[in-house]
């Protein structure tokens, strides 16, 4: 009767630590889920030059349409390669957008081909010296400026879905 009771115990223990370990890998994955059903919303922030002001750079390309669409990126930052996976395909719409990339030309070239965006204006910023001339500090970062270069929107994107909603977005 003894040898039952340790085996049963054994196996009972056995079960209890089984059954944590699953516990958590379901945690997990509920954690994974609640990231992506997250809020898909673009995080407002402020930068040097606010919403309704023109922004103070000279070297920022004309909007040969309506809007003109700054996306502050790095190819050292990893959030960067979430937003620029899936961007290709939402800028099929007439809005200008260019890529201001915290690297030479060359490498941000390269960096920007692997996402099928390499056709797309590029200003290289390696000393990030125009990213904290139009008051950005945090990257990937987007500035929706007018035909006349005066802000609509600035806003920390984490996804393409929130540079979408930004495209989206009428002035403030």
């Amino acid at each position: 009767m003894s040898e039952l009771f340790v085996a049963s115990y054994a196996v009972l223990w056995l079960l209890v630590i089984l059954n944590s370990l699953l516990l958590l890998g379901t945690l997990r994955q509920v954690g994974r889920v609640w990231l992506r059903l997250g809020p898909e919303r673009p995080l407002d922030r402020a930068t040097s030059v606010p919403v309704g002001e023109r922004l103070p750079v000279d070297w920022l390309p004309e909007a040969r349409g309506e809007r003109l669409l700054a996306l502050f990126i790095s190819p050292s930052c990893g959030i960067c390669e979430a937003v620029l996976r899936d961007l290709a395909r939402l800028l099929s719409n007439p809005v200008d957008v260019v890529f201001v990339c915290q690297a030479s030309e060359a490498e941000a070239r390269a960096y920007l081909g692997r996402y099928d965006l390499a056709e797309y204006p590029v200003i290289p910023d390696p000393t990030q010296a125009r990213s904290q001339q139009a008051g950005v500090h945090d990257i990937p970062f987007a500035v929706l400026v007018d035909g006349t270069q005066t802000v609509l929107r600035t806003a920390i994107v984490n996804s393409s879905q929130q540079v979408e909603a930004i495209l989206e977005s009428r002035a403030a």
